[in-house]
């Protein structure tokens, strides 16, 4: 099936709406949502800038649209069509590849990072370096070298020479050690993310429930609506750098 990489952004306006309705959501929840046609390959959430980037595959786009539009109400969201490292290389070799690597599964949607912190990279070729960098992208080695970080998966729009990875790492200075071997050549933005799971997890520990905060919201109406009916003395005396009015007194004391 066609692989597609999604952006999304929460529209202001909906923030709350949309942080609540997702973070109350299950697995289960997200397969009834995506219906049959649409697989989840990941998702990874950078919750401060209520963003994130998905990876799916589609059986085609009005599949993907039909899962899309639900959402739409709440969220931006861009599609692009990507391959992943196997295919990319296929493509840029213009033959099989000697090595494949291995599938990603469910190992990136579900599971934590295995070693430490989950970070998302925005990668972009510079316009002169383009075919370069595909090129030595396609010429590494089965074990590539990753200065110790761990790959979880990669994905690749060719027609703009850019991408994403997932990786795992303890350490920024190895994040950027990785970064440092591509800086003649693109552009990488890294991003510390979170899993759907671990994001649904911070969500219900800290944000009360919706119901809650209505309440609350309601209870303030009801306490602003009484401290300015008519109906309802107030025994709030007026500055006292002003005059008292003998309306105002003749009121107070009910005469």
């Amino acid at each position: 099936m066609p692989l597609f990489h999604l952006t999304y952004s929460l529209l202001d306006a909906s923030r709350t709406e949309c942080i609540h309705k997702f973070g109350s959501m299950t697995a289960d929840d997200d397969r009834v949502d995506m219906g049959d046609a649409v697989t989840m390959i990941g998702r990874w959430s950078t919750v401060g800038q209520a963003t994130g980037h998905c990876i799916c595959e589609a059986a085609n786009a009005v599949a993907l649209n039909h899962w899309l539009v639900k959402w739409m109400s709440m969220v931006t969201i861009t599609a692009t069509p990507v391959v992943d490292d196997n295919d990319a290389r296929e493509i840029i070799m213009g033959e099989t590849p000697s090595f494949m690597v291995s599938t990603y599964g469910d190992t990136v949607p579900s599971a934590s990072a295995p070693a430490g912190n989950l970070y998302l990279i925005e990668y972009r070729f510079f316009d002169d370096s383009r075919e370069e960098g595909l090129r030595t992208f396609a010429a590494l080695p089965p074990e590539e070298w990753t200065y110790g970080n761990t790959l979880l998966g990669r994905w690749h729009d060719l027609g703009t020479g850019s991408g994403i990875a997932v990786c795992a790492s303890d350490s920024s200075v190895d994040l950027q050690r990785w970064m440092h071997a591509w800086m003649h050549l693109c552009d990488c933005k890294v991003t510390p993310v979170v899993t759907d799971a671990e994001f649904r997890e911070n969500v219900l520990a800290t944000c009360p429930p919706l119901d809650a905060e209505d309440e609350d919201a309601d209870d303030a109406d009801d306490e602003d609506a009484e401290a300015t009916d008519p109906a309802v003395p107030s025994l709030t005396p007026p500055p006292p750098n002003r005059r008292r009015s003998s309306g105002w007194l003749a009121y107070l004391l009910g005469s």
